[in-house]
């Protein structure tokens, strides 16, 4: 089969996918580092990173495909060893790779030695990424916690989750106001109970303490009409919160104290329930709109709900017969320890949001509930790897999936092991999104690959370029069509 007539813009599309083609050989590589840009992609995406073309892609002298290099997780760490020594700060700091989810493979991993050395780095962007990253040493991260640059000290206050005593009360202490800000979020422990007066009297910290301190009438008073609606919205969450102040914080129209009110464990059912019927009333107004429709849907992937993970089963209970959905959803992302019965009554929720919180977090749902699920009502676009991700979801689901009258769903049965047919079906299907899926299944037959490579949208053509079914002949024709001989 012959390499089918695209156009020079095409060529492209499909060159960025051959950079991180597992068909591609080093030959064909090599050549393809000549383009920047193409150097780049191979150096970012490239899952089967070597040694070696991390060598080749590094002596290309491009700053910029080294540090794309650096963010690779299967860089073999000799590489990263490499990246460390680099003249540029902004490489260097790659060679950390912050965040290591999803976790390297063996050989590729960040060890201690190559962060304790980047923790003494000369310059300060190095030093903060060490400071934030999950491995780096208690000794390391104690030492930059008194780092002469700010940035620094706010990037260990702020990733460093659980520092020593005398670390977290320095922190919390420090003369600048962005590192005592970043000490005292609500992902840290709560300050010590003797700083909370002066980090109350502090502008920058003042919302994030207001929850924490015992409240005197006159404290209470001040806190609740503080001119800052930060502040206001931040002593709801205080359990000493008189409810006559409560009660004068729910009658203002501000979106940021309604929705604490909403979500705050204090408040008692009827003022949230009648709350709720007033900024539904008015979501038409002012801001009540991205309370109803942009926070509330939301607040369970936050830490606003994570008070329900610490109550006992019996309120969570009582709480999933709730009136408000968005409260049956935080209750149906902890239900791991609820009575069966209970969790078969939220994968069967009136809302539809509440079914797909209780899939993508139940136990152990039946498979009949979460292919259901999935078909009436779609996969979580915002968490990932979602519903479809679990290793429990039925792969039988997936025949049926592939006749779907919803795209979302047919691209999803597009990446599934089906039989061949059925997948040159979805190779030409009317949606880009679900050619774009086919493009990308290692089990597409070589006949549906090559009008997926003249398709005229950009990720189709992209993702065809990457399948693993791709003729080396085929990458050396663009190659030259392209003048990388």
């Amino acid at each position: 089969m012959d390499l089918p007539t695209v156009t020079a813009e095409a060529r492209r599309r499909i060159l960025k996918g051959v950079a991180r083609s597992p068909a591609a050989p080093d030959r064909v590589l090599h050549r393809l580092m000549r383009k920047p840009w193409a150097a780049t992609e191979i150096a970012g995406r490239r899952q089967q990173m070597t040694e070696q073309l991390a060598t080749a892609l590094l002596e290309t002298g491009n700053n910029q495909v080294a540090a794309a290099l650096g963010r690779n997780r299967d860089l073999p760490t000799p590489v990263r060893w490499r990246l460390a020594a680099h003249a540029d700060a902004k490489v260097r700091s790659t060679a950390v790779r912050r965040f290591a989810w999803p976790p390297a493979k063996p050989g590729c991993e960040i060890s201690v030695a190559l962060l304790t050395h980047l923790a003494a780095d000369v310059d300060p962007e190095v030093r903060s990424e060490v400071a934030g990253h999950n491995n780096t040493p208690d000794d390391v991260r104690t030492r930059l916690a008194s780092d002469p640059v700010v940035e620094v000290r706010v990037a260990v206050a702020t990733w460093w989750k659980t520092p020593t005593a005398d670390v977290r009360r320095a922190l919390l202490s420090d003369p600048e106001p962005l590192v005592r800000k970043a000490a005292c979020s609500p992902w840290h422990p709560v300050p010590p109970a003797d700083l909370r007066p002066r980090l109350l009297a502090m502008a920058e910290t003042r919302p994030l303490v207001a929850p924490h301190v015992s409240l005197t009438p006159a404290l209470a008073a001040a806190l609740a009409r503080d001119p800052d609606e930060e502040v206001r919205a931040a002593v709801v969450g205080n359990p000493d919160l008189p409810q006559a102040l409560r009660d004068e914080l729910a009658a203002e129209r501000n979106a940021l104290v309604r929705y604490s009110l909403l979500v705050a464990p204090h408040t008692p059912a009827e003022t949230r329930e009648r709350l709720y019927e007033e900024v539904r009333a008015g979501a038409d107004d002012d801001d009540e709109w991205f309370i109803v429709d942009g926070l509330l849907p939301a607040a369970w992937m936050s830490r606003d709900l994570n008070w329900l993970r610490k109550v006992s089963p019996d309120e969570r209970l009582t709480l999933a017969g709730s009136p408000l959905a968005f409260l049956r959803c935080g209750v149906a992302s902890w239900s791991d320890d609820l009575p069966e019965e209970a969790v078969k009554r939220l994968l069967n929720d009136p809302d539809p949001q509440v079914q797909k919180v209780a899939a993508l977090c139940a136990a152990s749902p039946s498979a009949e509930d979460l292919e259901r699920i999935v078909w009436e009502h779609g996969d979580h676009r915002k968490v990932r790897p979602g519903i479809l991700g679990r290793s429990d979801f039925p792969s039988q689901a997936y025949l049926r999936f592939a006749t779907s009258e919803r795209a979302q769903l047919r691209a999803a049965a597009a990446t599934a092991a089906l039989p061949a047919d059925i997948l040159e079906k979805l190779a030409a299907d009317v949606e880009p999104r679900v050619r774009a899926a086919a493009a990308g299944n290692p089990s597409l037959p070589l006949r549906c690959l090559a009008p997926l490579l003249a398709d005229e949208q950009r990720n189709v053509a992209e993702e065809a370029g990457a399948s693993a079914h791709m003729p080396v002949e085929w990458m050396d024709a663009l190659l030259a069509a392209e003048g990388m001989e």
